[in-house]
């Protein structure tokens, strides 16, 4: 963790703990928010930020002062990617930076993330790896199951058996189950034949049955 937050050059402590968790507490700040296009959380931690990183100034007080300022800044479509109002850009870094957006657009985190990532590792950690399914089944082995982690939506069936086709494994050798209730003795007959055969057997919807797994 000290490594990675030193080649990224994210702070520890409370800036870092900031930006995960926000405003933490549960009492509500007795500085009221100015205007109604703030969100009641994004006031809450924009007080937060201020005790957190003194440096940038009263932010508060300048949203206050300046509100369609920094509401026209709030309602670009990439205010992560400009210039802060009031010229505070020069009083924080990057990473605290983000935290301030954070305070604004919670909707715009992800691309704050993904382009600080960029900018202090390089684009390749924020490039999903190309999986195929040849490169699985040549790390795989017959001793362990391959697990596929999906997305909604996804389904890895159809690639499957284009793959058992390529490799000796369609047709009757390979097999299919949807898991659920009452499957269980199914499923592990499949099991043994898949073994005793030398079948490749693909059990689905899995986490229904994740304690008999």
């Amino acid at each position: 963790k000290q490594w990675y937050q030193r080649r990224v050059a994210i702070p520890a402590g409370e800036e870092l703990d900031f930006f995960v968790k926000g405003n933490m507490s549960l009492e509500k700040s007795s500085r009221q928010k100015p205007h109604d296009w703030i969100p009641e959380q994004g006031w809450e931690d924009l007080i937060k930020f201020g005790e957190v990183i003194p440096d940038a100034g009263d932010v508060a007080g300048m949203v206050e002062r300046s509100g369609e300022t920094w509401r026209a800044w709030s309602e670009l479509d990439e205010p992560e990617t400009t210039d802060l109002p009031n010229g505070i850009d020069k009083n924080l870094n990057a990473f605290q930076k983000l935290c301030l957006v954070k305070c604004f657009r919670v909707d715009r985190v992800y691309m704050g993330v993904t382009n600080y990532v960029t900018e202090k590792m390089g684009e390749k950690y924020v490039t999903p790896p190309v999986v195929t399914f040849e490169a699985i089944l040549e790390q795989s082995s017959a001793m362990s199951p391959v697990v596929f982690i999906l997305s909604p939506g996804s389904d890895p069936a159809s690639d499957l058996m284009k793959l058992a086709d390529r490799t000796g494994f369609g047709g009757n050798r390979l097999k299919f189950l949807a898991m659920g209730q009452g499957q269980e003795k199914a499923a592990l007959q499949l099991l043994e034949t898949a073994v005793t055969r030398g079948q490749w057997l693909m059990l689905q919807n899995c986490h229904l049955l994740v304690n008999w797994l």
